[in-house]
């Protein structure tokens, strides 16, 4: 499920197996992950934008909605998302 104006859509059905999670402060990590979300692999997984030092409350609440979510990759290392906002979303993805 994917939050669009006025509610939630479903994208992939069962939920997505995964989130691919890049800064919102600055655009080519998410530029290119663009790519690698929406074809990159037999299904849709979402792109995420969050704070570099501290993941965003809508991130983790997409998470926590979507129980099929088994991972979370980081796009840019740590340069550009920082190891904190990484051991959140480990947490999240157990």
């Amino acid at each position: 499920k994917a939050l669009v104006e006025g509610g939630e859509a479903e994208l992939t059905p069962g939920g997505p197996g995964g989130v691919w999670v890049a800064t919102g402060t600055n655009y080519p990590d998410a530029l290119a992950g663009g790519v690698l979300a929406g074809i990159g692999y037999d299904e849709w997984i979402p792109l995420m934008l969050t704070d570099p030092a501290t993941l965003s409350p809508q991130v983790a609440s997409y998470i926590q909605a979507n129980p099929s979510i088994g991972f979370a990759g980081i796009l840019g290392g740590t340069g550009a998302v920082s190891p904190a906002v990484g051991a959140q979303l480990a947490q999240l993805v157990q």
